[in-house]
């Protein structure tokens, strides 16, 4: 979170001017998920100052105890997912001439039984 509130929106620690694309973040603490030795503490990162507080959390990263209150950035990489099919070209191509060999009649034809076949043959 850190890289993103300053490398990739470009704040400064204490002031969040650039929000960037994201709505609603919360004047409190999120939770990182990076731990501690400690395993009852975890990271934790302030995007803005909290109110009533004496210090100023923007951009700020501290320890917080994991049984407390906190935001959580729920954060997933599209492109690295692989519950996400993506069909190849190929695969689709495949399937569309398929589907077109089912839709058009073959070149095969059914005999001809009319009267003037029948005759036609006969003096072949």
């Amino acid at each position: 979170m850190p890289d993103l509130y300053y490398n990739e929106l470009g704040n400064n620690g204490g002031s969040f001017l650039n929000a960037g694309p994201f709505l609603n973040l919360q004047p409190y603490w999120y939770w990182t998920s990076v731990d501690f030795v400690d395993p009852t503490f975890v990271m934790v990162f302030s995007f803005l100052d909290i109110p009533g507080s004496p210090t100023n959390e923007a951009g700020w990263e501290d320890a917080g105890a994991k049984d407390g209150v906190t935001y959580a950035w729920l954060v997933r990489d599209a492109t690295n997912d692989p519950s996400t099919p993506v069909s190849e070209p190929s695969t689709l191509a495949l399937m569309v001439i398929g589907l077109v060999g089912l839709a058009i009649p073959t070149s095969a034809r059914r005999p001809d039984t009319t009267m003037e076949s029948q005759r036609d043959n006969l003096f072949l």
